[in-house]
């Protein structure tokens, strides 16, 4: 199901996940890095996937970035269209 959620709403859905979380998006902004670093602080099992478009057109639209926060963690991250 695809749908469009706020910032703060998509921090809390994350904070608020037991055992998984997927985020498929043009990037991923500081908010839900951060979000996500926290679920992954308190539930250890937590599993996470994150799929970024990372590619030159979606970094010229302003999207694309993936923080530094969350990649030094054990998330599995897949960035696309990367160059």
């Amino acid at each position: 199901m695809l749908f469009s959620i706020t910032l703060t709403a998509l921090a809390h859905e994350i904070r608020s996940a037991k055992s998984r979380v997927c985020s498929a998006a043009a990037g991923i902004d500081k908010m839900a890095s951060q979000a996500i670093i926290d679920a992954m602080a308190e539930h250890e099992d937590l599993d996470v996937g994150v799929v970024a478009d990372c590619s030159a057109h979606a970094r010229r639209l302003g999207y694309g970035a993936i923080y530094h926060e969350l990649l030094v963690t054990p998330a599995h991250i897949v960035s696309v269209g990367s160059n």
